[in-house]
Order: C-alpha cells, then structure tokens, then sequence
C-alpha cells in the first residue's frame, strides 16, 4: 500500500494503536454500506469486520499496533433514483443523484491521485514505487531506457559496467599480489637483517664476555701472586719476629772492648798515619786476575798508599 502526502475528500489512514477500536469518518456517504476499510491491505466484510454508527467505525478485533488501516468511501455507479414518466420530481431524489453523481467523481478524482503517475510539485512525476511496463526502447537521447535495452543493446551499459568490473577485479588482484610479494620481500629481509644483527650481537657478548673471564683470571692470578707475596711477607716477618726474640744483645756489646778498640785507633798526624799504626801488608797476588797488573797495593813507610802501577794516594 502507498501512502501519498496528496489529500484526498474520500478515504483517510490511520495508524493502529494496538487499544483503539474507533475511528472517525470525515467524508459524508449516502449509505453505511458505501463505506468501506482496510488493515494492512486486507480489506474487511461489513457487518461482521466492522460496524457504522454515527459516523464511526467501530472494529470488531481492534488493529494491532503500527498496521494501517484505510477508511475509505466506495459510491456504486448503479442508479439510487429512478426516475420514471409522469412521476412526481422530489427534491430528495434529486439531491440523492446529485450527491451520488458528485461522491462518483470524487472517488474517481481520489483514485486518480492513488493509483496513477502524478506530479510532485516541481520534483517530477511520481510512480509512487509501481514498475512502469510495456514502454519501448528509447530512441532519443532523453528517452526512458528499459531493462531490455540495458541487457542486451550492443555496447549496453550492463556490459560496459561487467567489464570495467572484471578489469578493476584484476587490477586489485594484481595489486594486492604485488602487496603480498612486497610484504614477504620485506618480510625476508627483516628475518635476514634481525639474523645478522642477532649473530653479531651474539659475537660480541662472545667477545665481550672472554674478555671479562680473561680479566678475571688476571685478577685471580694477580690476586693469588699478592696472597703469595702477602704470605711469604707474613713468614718473613714472622721468622723475624721469631729471631729477635732469640738475639742476646749482651753477646754484641761489650763496654770494655769497645773502650780498648777507641784508645788504640789509628790518630792522624797532619793528615797521615804515624808509620807505628800502619798495618803491615805486602804485595798479595790476586789469584783471581792472574797478571802482574792487578795485584793489590800497600802502605809505604810514609804511610802512603803506593798502587802496583808506582802511584801514590796522599792524604792530607
């Protein structure tokens, strides 16, 4: 069902309520019988669907929430008057077949505007959602197009469209391939990058880490050398200890001596020694040099020392 804005004299919508069983008929009618309804399309019997009273119409099963239901006026084109000769003309009947004449061409009116193409203001003609059939092929150039012609004209827009899709279907899957090889290239590239910057870090803790071991065993030798070092020290010192405690300095000194050793000391006379304090040495042949040269030199009677060479060392 199509529901126009157009207002029409002869039928009304309403919308159901799911609790109203009661709507108004806003159009006149010559009888209740004229008047007709609809739900959803479905049109309903007089008499057991629903029912006129004083210019309602009251539903026996109320319409359920959000149907629409259509009131509208169905004049018959039979005569209501019949009119004969010699008969009397009442104003009446008259009045009836002008009404029924007029409510006929309202309703024609009114069907018109439902059921035909009609104007929407300036906007254009409106089909109001109906298929327009048996039309031909356009011929010109501002001629409706119909679905033969699109289907199967040589050259038709169908065709044109199924091909600029299949061309743009192979576009994008070559495109996407040509992603996907660039994605894995680039994906190779990385593992193989990442690899060698994973090897060569790897060397260099290798290498870093040899150093340190190499630096710790230096330090552990160096530290062990000093342990030693320390050790022997410690010994030394102790074997020092131990002696000192054993000297008996009463056995290097001895007053007396050291008393006779000063009184007899050799006393300079002008500078040399008295001839009676000179030990007595000779020329002793140094058996370790071994030639006439190297023999070791003596006091002279003067109290000079004459070298083997004939010098003298004077004193004064």
């Amino acid at each position: 069902m199509i529901h126009i804005a157009t207002e029409l004299k002869t039928s009304i919508t309403y919308t159901g309520t799911g609790s109203q069983k009661i709507f108004d008929i806003p159009f006149d009618y010559l009888r209740t019988s004229f008047v007709k309804t609809s739900v959803d399309d479905v049109e309903l019997a007089y008499g057991e669907d629903y029912v006129i009273i004083n210019r309602q119409i009251e539903f026996t099963v109320t319409p359920i929430s959000g149907s629409h239901v259509v009131v509208y006026r169905k004049t018959p084109t039979d005569r209501l008057v019949s009119w004969a000769d010699a008969s009397v003309l009442k104003a009446s009947d008259m009045t009836i077949n002008q009404v029924q004449q007029l409510h006929i061409l309202e309703e024609q009116q009114d069907w018109t505007k439902t059921n035909s193409i009609v104007m929407e203001g300036t906007v254009g003609w409106n089909a109001r959602f109906h298929r327009i059939i048996n039309m031909g092929d356009p011929v010109k150039p501002q001629d409706a197009v119909t679905k033969n012609y699109i289907e199967n004209v040589k050259t038709g827009f169908i065709s044109e469209m199924v091909k600029v899709k299949n061309s743009a279907i192979t576009e994008i899957t070559d495109i996407k391939n040509k992603a996907v090889e660039a994605i894995n290239n680039l994906k190779a590239s990385t593992e193989v990058y990442l690899t060698q910057l994973k090897d060569t870090f790897k060397g260099f803790v290798t290498e870093k880490t040899e150093e340190v071991s190499s630096l710790k065993e230096s330090a552990d030798i160096s530290a062990s050398t000093a342990t030693k070092e320390a050790d022997r020290a410690k010994k030394e010192a102790d074997r020092a200890a131990q002696n000192a405690n054993k000297v008996d300095m009463s056995n290097y000194y001895d007053k007396a001596k050291s008393d006779e050793l000063l009184a007899n000391k050799a006393d300079l006379v002008s500078g040399k020694v008295p001839t009676n304090q000179l030990p007595e040495m000779d020329y002793v042949p140094n058996s370790g040099v071994g030639n006439e040269a190297n023999k070791i030199p003596k006091y002279n009677a003067d109290g000079h020392l004459v070298f083997p060479s004939g010098g003298q060392l004077w004193v004064d």
